[in-house]
């Protein structure tokens, strides 16, 4: 029983959980809940090492790349010793071996704030329920799909060329924009 858990969430690395991840379609959170992805990472500390890894938890574990991984997994080893150094987190009735309820709930970023503002951009944090579990993420720090740059600046500089090829525009000037009226509409022409 104990040979069918993924490697231990404390000793985690970028690269043996991109190798866990990259062959996974479903959500990466659920991925993370998963004992046999990784061992050791429960739904508070899923929620909260993903966003200090700014990974929205509905993207597909495949999506997410060796850099992301990489800083997920810091995440997750930081959160959970952070929360063990704290003796976990008490949200009802936690008490730990010796009776003291945990200290880690205090520095929760996103676990049970859904609704209020995220502590790093101020938008309304997001409640959902994600395998079963609630789940809450900040849209604005943790966006789906996330902008790339690169490609959109291809994609702009690739429209500001096509349109108008004979124009001589300085070098990252966009073409201006030409009015065209609404389908159907009636024109003086």
């Amino acid at each position: 029983r104990w040979n069918a858990l993924g490697p231990d969430a404390l000793t985690i690395t970028g690269d043996l959980l991109h190798a866990q991840l990259s062959g996974s379609k479903r959500p990466n959170k659920s991925a993370l809940l998963d004992q046999a992805v990784l061992a050791g990472v429960g739904n508070i500390y899923a929620d909260e090492a993903l966003f200090a890894a700014r990974i929205h938890p509905g993207t597909q574990a495949h999506r997410i790349n060796a850099e992301r991984s990489a800083t997920l997994a810091a995440s997750i080893v930081e959160i959970l010793e952070s929360a063990i150094a704290s003796r976990g987190s008490t949200i009802r009735s936690y008490v730990d071996s010796t009776g003291q309820g945990g200290g880690f709930a205090q520095f929760h970023q996103v676990y049970g704030r859904g609704g209020q503002p995220c502590t790093a951009c101020g938008t309304s944090l997001r409640e959902s329920t994600l395998a079963q579990r609630t789940t809450i993420h900040c849209p604005t720090c943790q966006p789906l799909n996330p902008v790339r740059r690169s490609r959109s600046r291809t994609r702009q500089t690739h429209l500001s060329t096509s349109h108008s090829p004979h124009i001589d525009r300085p070098k990252g000037a966009r073409p201006a924009r030409v009015h065209q009226p609404a389908r159907g509409a009636i024109t003086n022409d």
